[in-house]
This record gives C-alpha cells, sequence and structure tokens, in this order.
C-alpha cells in the first residue's frame, strides 16, 4: 500500500518548518487540506490559521 501523505508538501515539509522561526507567533497555511501539515507549525508558533478552498 502506498502512503497517501507520500506527496511533493509532505517531501519538503522539514524545510518548510526549519525556516520558522523561534518565538514564531502567527502562521498562515495557505492551501491546507486536511490540515495534516498545520500540526507541526502549531508546535511552534502561538497560532496557526489554516485555509483551503473547499471543492465540490
Amino acid at each position: 500500500m502506498t502512503d497517501p501523505y507520500g506527496n511533493h508538501n509532505v517531501h519538503h515539509h522539514p524545510a518548510v518548518l526549519a525556516a520558522v522561526p523561534n518565538g514564531c507567533r502567527t502562521a498562515l497555511a495557505a492551501g491546507c487540506g486536511d490540515g495534516l501539515l498545520t500540526r507541526n507549525p502549531a508546535a511552534r508558533s502561538a497560532s496557526v490559521t489554516g485555509v483551503d478552498r473547499f471543492r465540490k
């Protein structure tokens, strides 16, 4: 079975997290989908807002 989250975003997520500065107060997760990758920035900043477009 393939990993459902084995995609481009997951592959580059460690580099994105490394760019979050210490003491970050707010973060924006644009195009966050189901929110999988918003949990880790939430551990490094006081507030994270996730935004994605719902498609029918």
